[in-house]
């Protein structure tokens, strides 16, 4: 349902938009103030998906109420409703990203179409914000659009143990928490934190965000760790501060423990990149020796843990090292494949370790592919599935890539396979769904690390596979 909050100084006038407001959502879902401090304690208490707001509220202009709408970062839609035409209002409305600016009188037809309008806008009910990290991904500064006053000096970074769907009623419930200190950006899997805090205080209050983070995720998320970034003295060093912040949440895998972690270089001298197992791990791939390759996936993970010295950018560097070797591995076989070790959302070392045994598998299965005797254009295509499974892949794609026909690329493959591409496709997927099951991976997760938008769909493919559920195969 639409939440809706009328904010008008005439009781009649409040009383009747509220009526007309039973014609969009429920009676229970609309709520009244007639002032702006009552508004701006009705935001508080919960942010509404649409503000109907006068400008003259009793001697105070209502756009004190947008003001602190869109300095929380809320997301919530706002309608302007005046009798005064004036530009210096009409301008004020812009400079606060409101693009609907009504004149009263307004006859209801034309309010009900304009409040339609904008619910179904892209972007569902949410305003358009202007989001800071993507810059301080890039090292730019420049990006800072908020008050002098409100500029943070920490960055913290979360990280969630599945995808946030639904940010618009965390993000908006989160940034009222906040207020005034801060303001909170999501992505997926991901939560970035803007704090004003003293440099001496930046943990305690990694802390307390920590708090408010848990308090409004749903029930069935879980924030695995929290980094914090180094103190910014300036707004030029937010990029160093957003930069150490995604470092400390990398360095939870070093440090287990550590709920919330900071970034620690290692000073000392550093020890050498483990090059002869390097090799020997390149060597148990090229040979198809599955056993020796779990053990030396395993060494290998071992002594990049140890001889980082407990420093997550040495490690990133290390592992970035590894994919380049297995880039190769896959260069010297002509298959197409770009091995890829992301250290943000481990917290327990055995993950590393799977995750490092399961890129490996992976291109020893795409050499064993590329070294069999069949049609090069069925070799190439069956890599193509093994490197892109989860990607939605349609066998019209995969033959325009390769410059066939589709249908001759179907019957090649079906004859020299066994099985369509389709059916190829989804026993790959299969196959790898079942390792991410036993790691106790949430069904949905699975969906979508395979190729599957809907898990439900996924489920049923499943269950038409092996004849049980994911969830009794996990068991």
């Amino acid at each position: 349902m639409v939440d809706i909050l009328v904010v008008e100084d005439e009781y009649t006038e409040r009383r009747e938009l509220a009526r007309m407001m039973e014609e969009v959502t429920e009676p229970d879902c609309i709520r009244c103030a007639s002032n702006c401090d009552e508004a701006m304690e009705r935001i508080t208490e919960r942010c509404p998906d649409l503000i109907l707001l006068d400008i003259m509220l009793r001697g105070r202009s209502g756009f004190e109420v947008a003001k602190f709408v869109r300095d929380h970062q809320l997301e919530c839609q706002i309608i302007i409703l005046t009798a005064y035409h004036e530009f210096e209002f009409a301008n004020q409305a812009m400079a606060l990203n409101i693009r609907e600016y009504l004149l009263k009188p307004v006859r209801p037809a034309m309010l009900l179409q304009r409040i339609r309008k904008v619910l179904q806008s892209p972007g569902g009910q949410a305003v358009e914000q202007r989001r800071l990290w993507p810059s301080l991904e890039c090292g730019l500064s420049e990006g800072v659009a908020v008050p002098a006053c409100s500029i943070p000096n920490v960055i913290l970074i979360g990280v969630l143990d599945r995808p946030l769907d639904d940010q618009t009623e965390f993000l908006s419930q989160s940034n009222l928490a906040t207020r005034g200190v801060g303001w909170t950006e999501a992505t997926q899997r991901r939560l970035v934190g803007y704090c004003r805090a003293l440099e001496d205080e930046a943990t305690a209050a990694a802390q307390h965000w920590k708090e408010i983070w848990n308090t409004h995720l749903p029930e069935d998320h879980r924030l695995l760790s929290v980094g914090v970034g180094s103190f910014a003295k300036a707004p030029h060093d937010l990029p160093e501060s957003y930069r150490t912040a995604n470092l400390a949440v990398k360095g939870r895998l070093l440090r287990p423990e550590e709920e919330i972690c900071r970034y620690t270089p290692w000073n000392g001298p550093t020890l050498p990149y483990p090059v002869r197992l390097e090799s020997r791990l390149l060597h148990q791939i090229r040979t198809g020796r599955q056993a020796e390759l779990e053990r030396d996936c395993r060494q290998l993970c071992t002594v990049f843990l140890q001889d980082c010295q407990g420093d997550a950018l040495l490690l990133e560097r290390w592992l970035d090292l590894l994919c380049a070797a297995l880039f190769r591995l896959c260069a010297e076989a002509a298959v197409s494949y770009m091995p890829h070790l992301e250290l943000q959302y481990l917290t327990q070392r055995e993950e590393l370790y799977l995750l490092l045994q399961a890129e490996c598998t992976a291109v020893q299965e795409l050499l064993v592919t590329a070294a069999s005797p069949k049609h090069p254009l069925v070799q190439s295509t069956a890599a193509i599935v093994q490197a892109r499974f989860r990607e939605p892949l349609k066998l019209q794609e995969v033959a325009r890539e390769q410059f066939v026909n589709p249908a001759y690329l179907g019957r090649l493959f079906h004859a020299q396979m066994g099985q369509s591409f389709r059916d190829y496709l989804t026993q790959v997927r299969m196959r790898h769904a079942v390792q991410l099951l036993r790691e106790k991976w949430p069904v949905s997760d699975v969906a979508e690390a395979v190729g599957y938008g809907d898990p439900n769909y996924f489920s049923r493919v499943y269950k038409a596979q092996f004849g049980c559920s994911p969830t009794e195969g996990r068991e």
